[in-house]
């Protein structure tokens, strides 16, 4: 079942960031740059085109979607 963006944002908080994808949300945690955004759209675009190599991806996707979630160190560097 896709969630809509309040839901997405009492889970996940105000500052996270999302970014729909068909039956894919990715959720940002790390105040990614645009490039790094761009990156994992990229990423999961390309998994989502070959569900073969992920069948547990396949079954969620048929269920209604899932997301994706980046929370990691991949921190923007601060000036």
């Amino acid at each position: 079942m896709r969630r809509s963006t309040q839901e997405l944002r009492k889970q996940y908080g105000s500052e996270a960031v999302f970014t729909r994808l068909d039956d894919v949300v990715i959720v940002h945690l790390d105040r990614p740059t645009e490039a790094m955004i761009r990156e994992r759209i990229a990423e999961v675009q390309r998994e989502v085109r070959t569900p073969e190599d992920c069948p547990l991806c396949e079954q969620m996707r048929l269920a209604g979607g899932y997301e994706v979630v980046y929370y990691g160190s991949e921190l923007p560097e601060e000036n």
